[in-house]
């Protein structure tokens, strides 16, 4: 199929799909071998590669389907394999967001990781605010969580970062 010579452009391919299509087909009668899709990009590509990949085919009307299916998928994947919410925190490039991250829907969907997270791993909780202060210093954390409170922006995760 050569997708492994692809970068940017391989959730465009037809042949994309096909190999999706087969390595699900491969772990539904070998579930005990744990063969996933996002392991082997993963590897191939990494987390931030593969994230950016996905971002940018959601984009396109032709692959948005197909991308928030795999954004999903790969969320799932990254709490199967207990990948810590700074490590997607960074694989999301939330580590480089200029403005007030809050207000970045990326950021919605890192919240939502940390919970699920959460949910899965209750004996190891992890808590927002400690991943956002290695980006941020206290006095701006602190000015863009009182500015989407008062604005109700994000007002849940706000309070959630508070805690």
């Amino acid at each position: 199929m050569r997708l492994d010579k692809e970068k940017y452009w391989l959730l465009y391919l037809p042949q994309f799909t096909d190999w999706l299509r087969y390595v699900d087909d491969l772990s539904a009668k070998n579930p005990t071998k744990g063969t996933s899709a996002f392991s082997t990009l993963t590897s191939h590509y990494g987390d931030a590669a593969l994230y950016k990949m996905i971002e940018e085919a959601a984009k396109f009307a032709g692959t948005k389907d197909l991308a928030t299916k795999l954004q999903k998928e790969l969320m799932q994947h990254w709490i199967a394999t207990a990948k810590s919410p700074d490590d997607v925190f960074h694989a999301m490039n939330l580590d480089k967001a200029k403005q007030n991250i809050l207000s970045n829907p990326e950021f919605t969907a890192w919240a939502k990781y940390v919970d699920d997270f959460n949910a899965k791993y209750p004996e190891n909780p992890a808590l927002m605010a400690p991943v956002l202060s290695k980006y941020y210093s206290d006095g701006t954390l602190i000015e863009m969580v009182a500015v989407a409170i008062s604005g109700g922006v994000s007002k849940r995760v706000a309070t959630k970062i508070q805690d």
